[in-house]
């Protein structure tokens, strides 16, 4: 099985996924097993010919892209909650724009910058 481009069937899709130490030199790889629709397979397995990438390296962009989305969904859904647990009060976006001098048609305009926040 080639290390980088490795496929146990049509539908399971064995991959490698790289971690960076560091820009010089890769740690390991660990091996994962995805399970795909025949159709799935197809697509990616036209993706990688069409581009003349391997099948691994789409499979790792989509994980990496999709983690970044967790992880930052997950950061909201935290930060939220440490919110409403510490008793917080919020505000409706008119009340604070009163607060900074900002009109709502300055924000649609775009000229609400950081140097507000200061006033």
């Amino acid at each position: 099985m080639d290390e980088l481009t490795g496929y146990c069937n049509s539908v399971v899709f064995c991959l490698h996924v790289l971690q960076k130490v560091s820009v010089l030199r890769m740690a390991p790889a660990m091996t994962v097993t995805v399970r795909l629709s025949a159709e799935e397979e197809r697509r990616l397995e036209t993706l990688a010919q069409r581009t003349g990438r391997t099948k691994s390296y789409y499979v790792r962009q989509a994980i990496q892209a999709h983690l970044e989305d967790l992880e930052d969904a997950y950061a909201g859904d935290e930060a939220l909650r440490n919110f409403e647990e510490s008793g917080g009060r919020s505000r409706p976006i008119g009340e604070l724009l009163t607060e900074l001098g900002l009109g709502e048609a300055e924000i649609s305009q775009g000229r609400a910058t950081n140097d507000a926040a200061d006033r």
